[in-house]
């Protein structure tokens, strides 16, 4: 038979001789991995020998007793550790003497409950947590007919032996979640039930027919261990449920088999609602992402006296949300984590404080060495820093350089950019001295003559910027214009360039023509140099952002033209709030989302919506980054940095688990998701640049 069991782990329990030695040959029959014990060492390892040589599989054999709970651990734990894990479990022991009330001892029930009761509840703890993180497994238990009947002197097995039925559906209730318990068999008064368009008398002919022929006991011992592998092969009704089945062979002591079914997740239907054990797997899975080295793909590192943290500044007046005010208690929790603030407010006296802190630490580590010292406390790998110009307090190897391209598109008098509201007035110059210096940088006192002369500067600081470890640009464009961009040819732009490059002040309509043509060429040249483009594509600060002119949808004539294919584009923000719309232009193979800001607005029950959400569409286009930012010398770059931090990884553990308990995926596969996240997606974009 093919049951579709190859490459499964499958540990069987007294599997040294009869039920349970034939048990284990059926599995590896299926090519099952076996994992076998017994306390008998050279019957045991004879019946090891004899399993791998007829039936070629891989087989691990350990004789103990499995009254010893330590000793079950320690055996599951070197199943897991050679195979991976426990896929099916099957609990074994020797029945107990046949004897009446009266004539059994004490010491005889005590035995009775270790070996045919406790040995179950010793597998069932081990084995159930590496089931639930697979989203697969099988728990069978060999018990007896006395489950159903009472047999006269028989009293040890017919109490025990119903104790692991009561187990099993209580473990069964448990686990199952809100499955419903099924059963299904043949009893003295229940006659035959249906399964799935056949019955369990034919499936136990069809096993009988496949079975060897051996002597009564040792043939009847065949059928059993084939119908057992048989109806592990058989799919939950309902994905996902746990099982109760109970088989009877006719034989003078009928044998009982009870298993417990995790349903395979390849046949789960994913469920709308997450199960009560969604909180149980948040505490396993946050841990995990706890420790994975994050590359963090957008942050603004750097003091709060740094003019070039950012090429732009606060606009005044402006109204910030309730999580990044000054006031939120979590920045103490910050300054707990990485500096050991001992107050449990930021009045000014116990500012005073963390501002100390903060400078005896820059004394204990000099240079580059503090803001390392700040990643490694976040596990974080490498951090880009999207800033105006590189500072010497940085390194490089570990703060990759993100650049500002947005000036080059404002080269002419500015004064009617700059008039048309109170944030603009800050904006615009400070777009007049970013280009100032990038014409600083290349030894270029004016303004070219000739357009193609502006278009070949612009190639020579994108050029020098690459040399000096610049790994993209980056464009705030939305700040400062409408995100809507037009298709001019070049003749209009060197049109607008050839009237104003000498003075005067271009019209709205003549300034929006040139930038086009400018915003077009320098994604283009990203493209050919290998620069990724950033750009912003979220609600911004300042009291004139418009919101309907900066929505990230208005970039699909830029996203989608396919003379652009072969540059790289990362919505930074991913568009938020409209992140829900954002996601869906990651189905370009050329645009991702980075989900930096996202995670400091919003609370970690909000965020994780987003991030399941994303991860549900396009996990392999995500990336996560901080927007750190240093706001003032209490509240620097470095608390932001953790909240940040902090943030991505509750909430990335709470969908994560959110989605494994709605059988969407298996637990391995959500920590692949998380690396994905937290690295992997922002390291291949940059070509072996960045760590």
């Amino acid at each position: 038979m093919n049951l579709g069991l190859k490459d499964r782990v499958a540990l069987v329990a007294a599997s040294s001789q009869g039920i349970g030695r034939a048990t284990a040959e059926a599995f590896a029959a299926e090519g099952c991995r076996v994992a076998v014990c017994a306390r008998n060492s050279q019957t045991l390892q004879s019946a090891a020998d004899k399993i791998r040589k007829q039936f070629k599989v891989e087989v691990l054999a350990e004789a103990f007793d499995v009254t010893n709970a330590d000793e079950v651990s320690r055996f599951v734990a070197a199943v897991a550790k050679k195979f991976g894990s426990v896929d099916i479990c099957v609990t074994n022991a020797g029945g107990p003497p046949a004897k009446g009330f009266l004539a059994a001892s004490l010491e005889e029930w005590q035995r009775a409950l270790e070996a045919n009761f406790l040995s179950t509840v010793y597998f069932a703890r081990e084995v159930i947590p590496l089931m639930q993180r697979k989203r697969w497994g099988r728990i069978v238990t060999i018990t007896s007919i006395t489950t159903r009947q009472p047999v006269t002197d028989l009293v040890l097995s017919n109490a025990v032996r119903a104790a692991v039925v009561g187990l099993v559906k209580s473990l069964a209730n448990e686990f199952g979640r809100d499955r419903p318990l099924e059963g299904v068999g043949q009893s003295p008064r229940s006659g035959l039930r249906k399964k799935r368009g056949g019955d369990f008398r034919r499936l136990g002919r069809r096993c009988s027919a496949a079975a060897p022929r051996r002597s009564p006991r040792s043939g009847r011992d065949h059928r059993l261990a084939l119908f057992r592998a048989r109806f592990l092969h058989h799919r939950p009704d309902r994905a996902g449920g746990w099982r109760h089945v109970q088989r009877f062979m006719k034989r003078k002591f009928l044998l009982v088999s009870v298993a417990m079914c995790l349903g395979p997740l390849a046949a789960a239907q994913a469920r709308p609602f997450p199960g009560p054990d969604v909180q149980q797997i948040y505490q396993r899975l946050l841990p995990e992402i706890e420790k994975i080295p994050a590359f963090d793909h957008h942050a603004h590192p750097g003091f709060s006296d740094d003019p070039d943290v950012d090429a732009m500044a606060s606009a005044p007046g402006t109204s910030l949300p309730l999580r990044t005010r000054d006031d939120n208690p979590e920045l103490i929790a910050a300054a707990k984590a990485l500096f050991s603030y001992p107050y449990d407010d930021l009045s000014p006296e116990h500012a005073k404080w963390l501002v100390a802190k903060k400078a005896e630490l820059k004394k204990q580590y000099p240079g580059a060495a503090y803001f390392n010292m700040i990643l490694d406390k976040l596990n974080t790998e490498s951090s880009v820093a999207n800033r105006a110009m590189m500072a010497d307090y940085l390194d490089p190897k570990r703060f990759p350089w993100v650049f500002f391209a947005d000036s080059f598109m404002w080269p002419f008098d500015n004064r009617r950019e700059a008039a048309r509201n109170p944030d603009e007035e800050v904006y615009i110059p400070l777009q007049e001295k970013m280009l100032h210096r990038w014409m600083q940088q290349e030894n270029v006192s004016k303004l070219p003559a000739t357009f193609p002369g502006y278009l070949e500067f612009i190639t020579q600081v994108l050029e020098e910027n690459k040399k000096r470890g610049g790994i993209a640009m980056k464009f705030e464009v939305a700040y400062f214009r409408p995100m809507t961009f037009s298709n001019p040819i070049l003749q209009q732009a060197d049109d607008v360039y050839r009237k104003y490059a000498a003075g005067g002040v271009p019209s709205e309509k003549e300034y929006r023509t040139f930038q086009d043509y400018v915003f077009r060429y320098l994604i283009g040249e990203g493209g050919r140099l290998d620069l990724p483009v950033h750009i912003h594509t979220a609600a911004g600060i300042g009291n004139y952002f418009n919101f309907s002119e900066s929505n990230v949808m208005n970039l699909e004539s830029i996203l989608r033209d396919p003379r652009l294919l072969n540059t790289t584009f990362v919505l930074i923000h991913g568009g938020y709030p409209l992140e829900r719309e954002a996601i869906w232009l990651a189905s370009m193979k050329n645009v991702y989302l980075d989900s930096s800001l996202g995670e400091l607005i919003q609370y970690p029950s909000a965020f994780k919506d987003t991030l399941k959400m994303w991860l549900e569409t396009f996990p392999d286009k995500i990336t996560f980054g901080t927007d750190c930012f240093p706001y003032n010398e209490v509240l620097g770059a470095e608390e932001s940095y953790w909240l940040g931090a902090e943030s991505s990884r509750t909430a990335l553990a709470a969908a994560l688990a959110e989605m494994i308990s709605e059988n969407e995926i298996t637990e391995p596969r959500a920590l692949e998701l998380a690396h994905a996240y937290l690295h992997d997606n922002a390291v291949k974009l940059y070509h072996g640049r960045v760590h």
